[in-house]
């Protein structure tokens, strides 16, 4: 059984279908049902500071950034294009503004 988990698992990260979540420690989980409003008193870290920190990860500009939940982490997820061209998609704890993961899109 383990050998068919694992298997799946690196059949996963090769076709980028990992859930994000599952390799990553949130601080902030998220419920099904919560409101906008409720997400957003957890988040102490506003979205301008998490830009700066995935601008500094991918050494490039953003080219969008939101919050949303990721298999119930709740993360800011910000696109950055680097100067050679190349895509990254960052993850940034909204709750202290570090990075989680970084991958290129």
């Amino acid at each position: 059984m383990k050998k068919f988990i694992v298997a799946g698992v690196a059949l996963g990260a090769l076709t980028g279908h990992v859930a994000v979540a599952d390799t990553m420690a949130c601080s902030l989980k998220i419920g099904m049902f919560e409101s906008k409003a409720s997400v957003l008193k957890k988040t102490p870290v506003d979205i301008k500071k998490s830009i700066v920190a995935a601008e500094k990860e991918a050494q490039g500009s953003v080219l969008k950034a939101e919050l949303e939940s990721e298999s119930g982490c709740l993360v800011y997820k910000i696109k950055i294009l680097d100067a050679k061209g190349i895509k990254h998609k960052i993850y940034v704890d909204p709750k202290d503004a570090k990075v989680l993961k970084s991958l290129i899109d």
